[in-house]
């Protein structure tokens, strides 16, 4: 898998590791990506994530998506608990 950053872009650690995750799972076939804080967690650690265990992790990738949508780096069409629906942008 290659992935392509932005070497101008300045991200934070939790940034950085979902939009590495968001980038590999992007194809631009779509126009969109579904994905869910579960299977960023996948690809990110190379297992599932359980809830008590992993808290640290899970609540990272939450703030990561947060923040980068905040900073209006990704965009978020929709999401629904911890499934998400994203644009193009950004990825």
């Amino acid at each position: 898998m290659t992935l392509f950053l932005s070497k101008n872009l300045e991200t934070s650690d939790k940034e950085l590791l979902v939009l590495a995750v968001l980038n590999g799972l992007y194809t631009n076939k779509h126009e969109t990506l579904f994905t869910s804080v579960d299977e960023i967690g996948y690809f990110a650690t190379g297992r599932f994530l359980e809830t008590k265990k992993d808290k640290t992790i899970i609540q990272g990738i939450k703030q990561g998506i947060k923040s980068l949508a905040d900073r209006k780096i990704i965009e978020i069409i929709d999401n629904h608990k911890d499934n998400y629906i994203f644009t193009s942008k950004g990825l």
